[in-house]
């Protein structure tokens, strides 16, 4: 037998072991996915039997998360819980949620359930076999796929926070735990996870921490649920108006390649206002006002302040009534403070009459409140202010829309907060 043929034969039996690997691979290969259990988590602080799923099946997902490979690595959305079974040392439950797969219909996962066109498979159901194994660890013992009822009535997804410890005297409020982002709208008892990753809220000219939201970044209430996340031409709100049962992200575009402050409100059911600040060189910096009429789902510039001071504070009381504070200037110094009445597009200044006694003590001018026609409005310290411990405020009056400011007196935080 020649040296050719032999070389052919060769190449025929490789060719035909790899396709068949492949055809294997394809049509019989399916993963198992118990064969990474038990699963333990150690000092689970709640007793609240989804919140204690939820974090195993966080834990048995996150290696599938965080992994390079591409054929392993998956994103997942957990959506509900259902049919919880509890027993004397155990319990069982059911997870929904949805996985998007890197490789598609070549992913190891991919028999996990029907991969869509864009990698997802969707509803999926796990049966989950949950024992407990101390005072505060629990372990992951089985993992039963099912298939998904889609005439079950979706829950609100709860998360992995424990009930018992996070309670909030805010009724309405955020919390990060475990880089997730979570709210509320009953003081703690049930929090929901928010469908962003941590490094979106963060993004742009920004080095502080990042266990609580920038200033000014997010409204919660339950009408409307809102975050500012990404930055650049990717700036997005993202936002619920049903109590954080589904999300809507919609671009806004920042004029600025990095965003530093960034101020989001509504002033009514379709008006609102997202006041931001970028491209800073040294102490100085551009600004820009966008607003929507349409309850956040499109936004355009309305217009700027003309100056290049370092942003402190923005909002508007209505659609037309606006105010921007660019910290202090001068020496001493002393607030400098803009206002709107066209909803943003024109801006002039405020003069602030602060008292001869507490010049260059009181700088740096706050956002106002109005009830009906009378405004209160705060000075601060700014941040090297040490007059009374530099937590008293000056509060001054108008009765003309902001245009004229009368001082008042001075306030401890919680006074002027309590006037509000």
């Amino acid at each position: 037998m020649s040296k050719i043929k032999v070389v052919i034969i060769i190449s025929s039996l490789v060719i035909l072991a790899a396709a068949s690997g492949v055809l294997y691979y394809v049509k019989y290969h399916h993963e198992n996915i118990n064969k990474r259990l038990p699963i333990t988590a150690h000092h689970v602080a709640t007793h609240n039997q989804e919140n204690i799923a939820y974090v195993l099946w966080h834990d048995y997902l996150e290696p599938y998360e965080t992994t390079r490979n591409p054929f392993k690595k998956l994103n997942a959305r957990y959506l509900r819980f259902e049919g919880l079974k509890k027993q004397a040392n155990s319990f069982s439950i059911d997870i929904v949620f949805t996985v998007k797969l890197q490789s598609k219909k070549w992913s190891t996962h991919r028999n996990w359930g029907k991969v869509n066109e864009n990698g997802e498979i969707k509803n999926l159901r796990w049966h989950l076999t949950v024992k407990k194994t101390g005072a505060a660890s629990y372990r992951l013992e089985q993992i039963r796929p099912i298939k998904a009822s889609a005439s079950s009535k979706a829950k609100q997804p709860t998360s992995d926070l424990p009930d018992n410890d996070l309670k909030t005297n805010e009724k309405n409020a955020y919390t990060i735990y475990r880089q997730h982002l979570q709210v509320t709208y009953d003081h703690g008892k049930r929090w929901l996870n928010v469908p962003v990753s941590i490094d979106e809220l963060f993004k742009g000219d920004y080095s502080g921490p990042k266990d609580t939201l920038i200033n000014g970044s997010y409204v919660i209430t339950p009408e409307r649920t809102a975050f500012v996340v990404g930055e650049g031409p990717l700036l997005s709100i993202l936002q619920s108006t049903d109590q954080g049962k589904t999300w809507k992200r919609y671009n806004v575009g920042s004029p600025f390649p990095g965003v530093r402050l960034r101020f989001l409100g509504f002033t009514s059911s379709q008006e609102g206002y997202l006041i931001i600040s970028g491209d800073r060189t040294m102490h100085q910096e551009g600004n820009s006002v966008l607003k929507t009429h349409d309850g956040g789902q499109s936004w355009a510039v309305a217009g700027a302040v003309p100056v290049t001071y370092m942003l402190s504070d923005g909002g508007f009381i209505n659609d037309k009534l606006g105010f921007m504070s660019f910290g202090s200037r001068g020496n001493p110094a002393h607030p400098v403070f803009y206002r709107t009445l066209d909803g943003g597009k024109t801006w002039s200044e405020v003069h602030i009459p602060i008292p001869a006694k507490f010049s260059g003590i009181f700088t740096e001018a706050e956002v106002p409140t109005f009830k009906g026609t009378k405004g209160t409005l705060l000075v601060n310290q700014g941040d090297m202010g040490d007059y009374q411990g530099g937590d008293v405020l000056a509060q001054f009056t108008s009765n003309d829309q902001g245009a004229t400011w009368t001082f008042e007196k001075v306030v401890e935080p919680e006074a002027s907060n309590a006037g509000e």
